[in-house]
């Protein structure tokens, strides 16, 4: 039993360091199509 809470905590994190990794990345690439936008509207 001891071993199966181990595995479950374990799993709690991975999934939310998972879940925040996906987020970060989200940001990053809506922070990309902004700039992109901003280039292209500048060099027009």
């Amino acid at each position: 039993m001891l071993i199966l809470q181990d595995l479950l905590s374990t799993l709690i994190r991975a999934s939310d360091s998972s879940w925040k990794g996906q987020l970060n990345e989200d940001k990053l690439k809506g922070k990309l199509r902004s700039l992109e936008n901003q280039l292209y509207t500048c060099t027009q």
